[in-house]
């Protein structure tokens, strides 16, 4: 979940505004094929990374010929 300060807006000249101000969230759902028990996220500089790993059944398997 996410805030936006609206006082930090007070005196500000908006040019455009795709969005109401105020709280807000965002889901989404992820594929079967990523492991949810090896997700890792990080925040800086107001932009969120995630890194969603794919779970070993589905990781292409490399088979030596003898």
């Amino acid at each position: 979940m996410g805030r936006i300060d609206r006082g930090k807006l007070d005196g500000k000249k908006i040019l455009l505004k795709e969005i109401t101000t105020g709280n807000y969230y965002r889901k989404f759902k992820v594929a079967d094929s990523i492991d949810t028990e090896n997700v890792d996220a990080s925040f800086e500089n107001g932009q969120l990374v995630l890194r969603l790993a794919k779970h070993e059944r589905i990781k292409p398997k490399t088979i030596e010929i003898k």
